[in-house]
């Protein structure tokens, strides 16, 4: 089709335009291509994310020449500290410029942000107008995903847009396959096969369900009926994927943000409904047994996934990669740089867990320095926001990542922050003018 490619580019020309000259609009614009597709597009040239990320960062040096010294930087300073401490350990890496590169493309996914914060910071009425680009693209993208549900295996927009990109769309993993298969048959056990709407991978989808559905506890908090509508239609999003790790994620994510709210009821209330779901479910419609009971049991049917044993075989295989460097491991990003050269690795495959892939790039002194990440996070939240709704939201979406990219790798910890720039944004403006969206 000749009418995506063209869509593509024009978004991405005035994406362009819109950035230089009215950078507001142009932050809105990106907000909602970065969802939309991989890369820039602009008539057959390709704009790596890169390439991307370095013009917002010369964008947001020039907007903000003047305020660069009084810019409030704390908010991303948890991250910050991240990436400053994983740079340190840069010099032990055994593949330095593998190293380098992929510590700079982790820096790069913070420049849109910074950028997105600069323009709501420098004009507080465009919170409303970014909150809202938010709400409405991730509806778009749970309505799309929902829809797939009619044609299992199938995702038209992915098997159009991936070739532009130098993609192939893999119609084995999307039925429920291994991605090495040649079956591109249902397989059995995937009720819908897997579903990515407007992603490239499922997994990537699932992570941004469940920080929509976080999202949405915030914004919609205030319109009730509105709430459960789209919490309904986001958890049946995330049930349909055809992924377990986003159920299993948001399920402890929410129970731990009731149990900090201190609402023991409704923590009550979820187990009982998640053991309804569990166990009545499967009466009512017996094809979904095997897929529920794989959630808590990965021996119970025949949808693949990783067994305790086999996590426990995979962290043993870390040790032994690092084995000569347990202190600081192979460097950082040395995880994607093997599956980028030799494609899955004889025992971790894709590196599918965050431990594995911290412990391997970064040794012991990784999980200090996560450690200290978190901390920082924590201690930020609680010390800038007083009302514990706030904080169980702000929170919740990295107890979410957390539990998600733990579970099963990390899938981008820059989607997250592009949620929590937006709610950080909401709370910040809300005293400043009239905003009344809630």
């Amino acid at each position: 089709m000749e009418l995506l490619p063209t869509i593509l580019s024009v978004l991405t020309f005035l994406v362009l335009i819109f950035s230089i000259l009215k950078p507001k609009i142009g932050a809105m614009l990106y907000l909602i291509y970065m969802y939309m597709a991989p890369y820039l597009y602009l008539n057959g040239f390709i704009i790596y994310s890169r390439t991307t990320a370095v013009l917002f960062f010369i964008l947001f040096l020039f907007k903000f020449r003047n305020k660069l010294s009084a810019f409030d930087y704390k908010p991303f300073m948890p991250y910050i500290i991240l990436l400053s401490l994983n740079f340190l350990l840069l010099f032990t890496s055994e593949k330095l410029i593998v190293s380098m590169n992929s510590w700079f493309t982790s820096v790069s996914s913070l420049f849109f942000i910074l950028f997105l914060y600069g323009n709501i910071k420098t004009y507080p009425q465009t919170i409303k107008l970014y909150s809202n680009t938010l709400f409405y693209i991730f509806s778009f993208i749970t309505i799309y995903g929902l829809l797939l549900t009619l044609t299992p295996g199938i995702n038209p927009y992915q098997m159009i847009i991936q070739p532009l990109f130098g993609l192939e769309f893999n119609e084995a993993y999307a039925a429920g396959n291994s991605g090495l298969a040649a079956q591109t048959e249902l397989a059995e056990g995937r009720l819908f096969g897997r579903i990515s709407s407007v992603f490239i991978h499922p997994m990537t989808y699932g992570l941004n369900l469940g920080f929509f559905f976080i999202y949405s506890l915030y914004f919609l908090r205030n319109k009730p009926k509105i709430l459960i509508t789209v919490l309904s239609c986001i958890f049946l999003a995330i049930f349909t994927s055809g992924i377990r790790t986003p159920i299993a994620a948001l399920a402890i994510t929410c129970l731990i943000m009731i149990l900090y709210i201190r609402k023991f009821k409704i923590f009550i209330y979820g187990i009982c409904i998640f053991i309804i779901i569990i166990f009545v479910l499967p009466m009512i419609y017996p094809e979904a047994n095997n897929y529920i009971m794989s959630i808590i049991d990965s021996n119970h049917s025949n949808i693949q996934g990783s067994s305790l044993s086999m996590r426990i075989e995979q962290l043993n295989g870390c040790f032994d990669i690092i084995k000569n460097n347990i202190l600081t491991g192979k460097g950082y990003g040395w995880a994607s740089w093997y599956n980028a050269t030799y494609g899955t690795h004889p025992k971790l495959l894709w590196f599918e867990s965050l431990i594995y892939i911290i412990l391997v790039n970064n040794g012991i002194i990784g999980f200090f320095i996560w450690g200290y990440f978190i901390w920082k996070y924590y201690k930020y939240t609680i010390n800038n926001f007083n009302n514990i709704f706030t904080r169980s939201i702000i929170l919740g979406l990295l107890v979410y990542y957390l539990i998600y990219c733990t579970i099963t790798g990390d899938f981008g910890i820059n989607y997250m922050f592009i949620f929590y720039t937006i709610i950080i944004g909401l709370e910040q403006n809300k005293t400043r003018y009239c905003y009344q969206h809630n």
